[in-house]
This record gives structure tokens, sequence and C-alpha cells, in this order.
């Protein structure tokens, strides 16, 4: 979506905007991922209670939660900067992943 607004902000030759839109963008992307990164690192454990009863299991999750949250943080700035998400691939690799299921179920 921010893509649009800078390109729209280029299309009226105003670049001091278009600069501006992008900044702002990354910022509230990075402020969404830095919450999200602090939320695993805190709750790691607890989170997998919502899922599970199973103490392994939880364990596993804490242990595996820093690099969640790392993956989350390093993630969250990514798909501003590379302008928009194109639904077509996301689409194919859900539908080849269900395709897949139902190959391996039969």
């Amino acid at each position: 979506m921010e893509s649009v607004r800078v390109a729209n902000e280029l299309g009226k030759g105003s670049a001091k905007a278009a600069k501006f839109a992008i900044v702002v963008s990354v910022l509230t992307s990075l402020a969404i991922g830095f919450f999200l990164f602090l939320f695993f690192l805190f709750f790691r454990e607890r989170l997998a209670y919502i899922f599970t009863t199973d103490k392994d299991v939880a364990f596993a999750v804490g242990n595996l939660s820093p690099l969640l949250s790392i993956s989350i943080l390093l993630n969250s700035v990514q798909p501003v900067l590379s302008g928009n998400l194109d639904w077509n691939v996301v689409w194919n690799i859900h539908s080849n992943s269900s395709a897949n299921c139902n190959h391996i179920q039969n």
C-alpha cells in the first residue's frame, strides 16, 4: 500500500513527500516488528500453552522463541523496502502445498 503512496508522490513531482512516506512506513514497520520481537521474547514458553499442554513442547517452543523473535525483527522492514507483496506468488505457494498434501494423503 505504501508503494502506491510513494508512486503518487513521485508522480506529483514531490520527492520530499515521497522520501517522508518511505521513512514513515519503514519506521512504522520497524516499530511493529520491535514490539513483536519483545512480545515473543517475553512470553516464550507461556505462549506455547495456548496450543498445547505438553511441557516438552512448551520447552522446545521456548528454546526456539529467540530465533522467531530475531526473524520477525529482521523481516519487519524487508517487505516495506521491497515494495508490494505479490499475492499471486503467495497463492501459488499455498495451492502447490495443498496439492502436495492431498497427493501425500492419497
